[in-house]
Formats: structure tokens, sequence, C-alpha cells
């Protein structure tokens, strides 16, 4: 699974299968390798990355791909790409000051 451009890999964060490589994810990707699945069984390989700045408004497309040693018997059709679209955020900072309630000292006799 190459990451895709517009996202930034979180280093350390890939995980799920027996094994894994996350040596070089923009580059030749990120890897797993699942030793045994039973039939009917799923697993879960995963990993985060962060949207980088400048990307609002954008979908990027993430599409993984596989390479299997035994015939994959389930005629259901694989579906590796998703995609997301970036949303804008529009943040808005303000502050408020207050001061202390006033003092009044008296001074003088009775």
């Amino acid at each position: 699974d190459v990451v895709p451009a517009g996202v930034t890999y979180v280093p350390a964060s890939i995980s799920g299968g027996d094994s894994s490589d996350d040596s070089d994810p923009a580059g030749a990707g990120l890897s797993w390798t699942v030793n045994s699945l039973a039939s009917g069984a799923n697993t879960s390989l995963t990993f985060q990355a962060t949207v980088d700045a400048g990307t609002a408004g954008s979908t990027i497309v993430n599409t993984a791909t596989k390479t299997q040693d035994q015939v994959d018997s389930d005629t259901t059709l694989d579906d590796p790409t998703e995609s997301i679209t970036v949303q804008s955020i529009d943040l808005v900072l303000g502050t408020t000051t207050s001061q202390p309630a006033s003092c009044v000292t008296r001074q003088g006799g009775f």
C-alpha cells in the first residue's frame, strides 16, 4: 500500500498481519505478510496518516494491492480503493479580558 500524496505516514503506526514493513511508505509502500488465514476469516491491516496542509477540498485516493500464493475461492470482487475528501475548517480565535472587582479602602476614624 503506497501512502498517497496529500497525506504523511505516521511512523510506526502500521499494524496487523504476522509481519510488516514500513521502511519506505511513499516509495515502495507499506507491506504486510499474513502467513495463514482460515477459510471465511478476515484480518485488518492498518496504518495511520495525517492530512497535509493545503489539501482542503481535494480528494485523496488510496489503493492497496495484494499478492497471494493460493487461489482466492471467494468470487466477490475485491474493493482495494478508498477515497477521502478533505474538509476545510475555519477556526476562530477570540480573547476576552476581565478586571477584578474594585477594592475600596476607607481611611478615617469614628
